[in-house]
């Protein structure tokens, strides 16, 4: 499924956000496209953007890199694990990714 969400991510001091659009998401984690690489295992805050237009705010960790094209299929990205869901987060993920 794909979906835009909000990316968040601090490094010392200093605090990124943008948004990156998803090709792949699911209860496990998500695919984001980005040539803005973070660091495999780095934690990011994701806003995931749900259709009552409210945010579900996940906590994800980048799991791999992958920074070319695939045959012009496949942008750019990462992927990124969902982790520590709480049982609402998981429910509101499972509607998301059914819908």
């Amino acid at each position: 499924m794909a979906l835009t969400v909000e990316v968040s991510a601090a490094a010392g001091s200093e605090s990124l956000s943008f948004a990156l659009q998803t090709l792949d998401l699911s209860l496990g984690g998500a695919y984001l496209c980005s040539d803005l690489f973070f660091e495999v295992g780095e934690t990011l805050r994701l806003q995931l953007g749900l259709p009552s237009g409210a945010a579900l705010p996940v906590t994800g960790k980048v799991a791999w890199i992958k920074k070319d094209r695939d045959h012009d299929v496949n942008l750019p990205g990462m992927g990124v694990e969902f982790v520590a869901l709480t049982d609402l987060e998981r429910q509101a993920l499972q509607e998301l990714t059914q819908n």
